[in-house]
């Protein structure tokens, strides 16, 4: 009987004595939490779950070193005497040093966040943080080397160029109108710099991990001078380590100082969410649609948020979430597929490979190369004859979009070559003859007077305007559809989109419109006949006494095939109004 009793004693404090032995920072608040049956849900993401995650950086890598020196203990004599003969204990004992040094700049990031954010009063025991945690954290500080030090310039430079480089073929007096968004914007390196080439640059991204690094270095107080912060980024992970001295080294930043402007603005939410009505020139995924959960929905709302003619770019991998966590896994000929259904359409053949790397350490013994893929799409926007191509045995598969002036188009438009009608011809395509000159900007008004509408068609041979020349359809119920020919029979106000429904305004219709037909030459259709024209309507500005001719257009010349497949469109205007 004594002896029970001794048992139901001693042993729950041999226990206790056991686990602070294992866990020797273990504070009483993890003792209740862990006993505690009432915890508050907070999502993983969320600014609460983030912020006692870097309040807790050092003491859940303390931890993670006392198993360590734990783990060392049980090496025998002989063993544990080789150890501390290379220096085994002393590593660990440095490793404690860089814990200390990182906890600085975590506990500085949970401070700023707690006044951001209100985050003093909400209970630490309510919030379950644990090893993955740990890990968050620490990409995190990661993220502070190939963002925003010197060491990750030629990382990031692999994979910015590209996306910069499409960026700044716009004007530069053009940028400050165009709207670019940025999912999945990371600590925002990539979104200051398209802000710096005068974008008006949105960056959104869901993890309050990233935002709350992110806006210790966006804020003045935190941050007031280049490379005033010094991070231990890779000493938690021994493996693939050449030396104690690259393990263990320390990376200044930042390189420059970032700060939010009239160019460049922070969202924290999740993509998907996005109001639709917001409507955007570009988007921009880095390294971003593998992280979703359904990539078909994230194209979904990537078309929707783009502006008609709008442009999507894209450069990064398909490394889809593991455990379940997405629900869709295509393949990229797959993905590609599905942007087409979804209303995309590509000017080049494939995508280009990108070989690149992501937060690597560049003296570790192992490199994982990303064979990332860089593309760029465009929104289609009022496709007609989406399905002609079964009716002609591919000699229709047109899209004809809406538009008031040809200057305008052009300026505009720049499709893929499945979205127009083609044949197979050996001779030079044909370019129009100027009549005139062209507004000196695609955004002029082209019926502000009678001498503007002058100026329609003029110089389309020219090397800039190498691209299609593009027709005012109307709404779906005013085309009659048999076998042979779509007709365009009246013009509308408002067009309607096919696929979603969605109602798009037309601008004033000019003073004077030809008559104009749209042409397939040298193609027939399943029984051998010639294919017909298609009459339209086709308000333009131009003078009484227009010239008639006839206009055909090339397309661009990256898209030239080597069989000398040419796609374009004549337009007759043979006859006035």
């Amino acid at each position: 009987m004594p002896f029970d009793i001794l048992v139901a004693v001693f042993l729950p404090l041999v226990i206790l004595f056991l686990v602070f032995r294992v866990y020797p920072t273990l504070a009483w608040s993890d003792i209740f939490f862990l006993f505690s049956a009432a915890r508050t849900e907070a999502g993983i993401f969320s600014p609460q779950h983030a912020f006692h995650s870097f309040k807790r950086y050092r003491q859940l890598s303390m931890h993670e070193l006392s198993r360590a020196r734990a783990a060392y203990v049980t090496l025998g004599r002989k063993h544990k005497r080789i150890g501390y003969d290379i220096g085994y204990p002393a590593k660990l004992n440095t490793l404690e040093k860089t814990i200390e040094a990182n906890g600085k700049i975590a506990d500085a990031i949970a401070r700023l966040a707690a006044v951001e954010h209100d985050l003093h009063e909400w209970p630490a025991h309510n919030i379950s943080v644990g090893l993955g945690d740990l890990s968050r954290v620490r990409e995190s500080l990661r993220h502070f080397v190939r963002d925003w030090s010197t060491e990750g310039a030629a990382e990031r430079k692999k994979i910015f160029t590209p996306i910069l480089d499409v960026l700044d073929a716009v004007a530069p007096g053009e940028r400050a109108g165009r709207r670019v968004l940025i999912p999945g914007s990371g600590l925002g390196r990539f979104s200051w710099e398209v802000s710096q080439l005068g974008f008006d640059t949105t960056a959104v991204e869901m993890s309050s991990f990233m935002n709350f690094a992110f806006k210790f270095l966006l804020s003045p107080q935190a941050t007031s001078s280049l490379n005033q912060h010094k991070v231990y980024p890779y000493a938690h992970w021994f493996s693939h380590q050449r030396s104690n001295d690259s393990l263990f080294r320390a990376v200044e930043f930042p390189d420059v100082l970032p700060r939010l402007d009239g160019n460049l603005r922070l969202l924290q939410d999740d993509f998907l969410e996005l109001p639709k009505d917001q409507k955007y020139d570009y988007i921009v995924s880095l390294f971003f649609i593998d992280t979703s959960s359904n990539v078909f929905a994230t194209l979904e709302h990537i078309h929707t948020l783009l502006h008609p003619d709008g442009v999507w770019i894209n450069l990064g991998p398909l490394l889809w979430s593991s455990g379940g966590a997405a629900k869709l896994e295509p393949s990229l000929e797959e993905l590609l597929h599905a942007a087409r259904e979804i209303g995309f359409t590509f000017p080049q053949d494939h995508p280009e490979t990108v070989d690149c790397e992501y937060t690597s350490d560049q003296y570790a013994m192992m490199q994982w190369i990303y064979k990332a893929q860089f593309w760029i799409a465009r929104k289609k926007w009022l496709a007609i004859m989406k399905d002609a191509q079964s009716r002609h045995m591919m000699a229709i598969t047109g899209t004809l979009t809406m538009t008031l002036h040809p200057y305008w188009a052009l300026s505009r438009l720049n499709m893929g070559a499945p979205d127009f009608s083609y044949y197979r011809d050996n001779t030079e395509p044909l370019v129009a003859q100027p009549t005139a000159e062209f507004p000196s900007s695609p955004h002029s008004d082209p019926l502000s007077d009678q001498a503007a509408s002058k100026r329609s068609f003029a110089n389309l041979n020219t090397p800039q305007l190498d691209t299609y020349l593009v027709i005012e359809v109307v709404s779906e119920d005013e085309i009659e559809v048999d076998n042979k020919v779509r007709r365009i029979v009246g013009s509308k106000r408002v067009a309607k989109h096919r696929r979603t429904g969605q109602t798009l305004p037309l601008p004033p219709t000019p003073t004077f419109s030809f008559k104009c037909a749209v042409s397939m030459p040298q193609m027939a259709d399943a029984d051998g006949e010639e294919v017909q024209t298609i009459p339209a309507q086709l308000p333009v500005a131009a003078s009484s006494d227009p010239q008639a001719h006839t206009i055909a257009l090339p397309l661009p010349s990256p898209l030239h095939q080597s069989d000398q497949l040419h796609r374009h469109l004549d337009i007759d205007m043979s006859s006035v109004n």
